[in-house]
């Protein structure tokens, strides 16, 4: 279970170009985005995370990460684009990536 969320300034920075090319809308962001990543706090407790066009194990050229994991989200904003954030366990935070 992450007790922590961890923004690192990688997704920070992610986030900021994404929020400024209006990639997303703010109702999205507050109504869908934000609330699956408060999810966290629940892993693995939450049913969602058995939804695996919401979350699964990240790879690298078809080798697992070390407690790397993907949200997704599909056809957000108005051109409908495909969202991926990666999640990395460790101890008792999640680091979004």
């Amino acid at each position: 279970m992450a007790s922590r969320i961890i923004i690192t300034e990688w997704a920070f920075d992610s986030y900021l170009e994404l929020s400024g090319t209006n990639a997303f809308s703010s109702d999205e962001y507050w109504e869908v985005i934000r609330p699956d990543v408060e999810r966290l706090q629940k892993y693995p407790k939450d049913s969602k995370f058995e939804n695996s066009k919401f979350w699964s194990i990240a790879t690298l050229n078809g080798e697992r990460l070390s407690h790397g994991f993907k949200m997704k989200w599909h056809n957000i904003g108005a051109g409908a684009v495909q969202l991926r954030l990666c999640v990395a366990l460790l101890d008792d935070s999640a680091f979004l990536c």
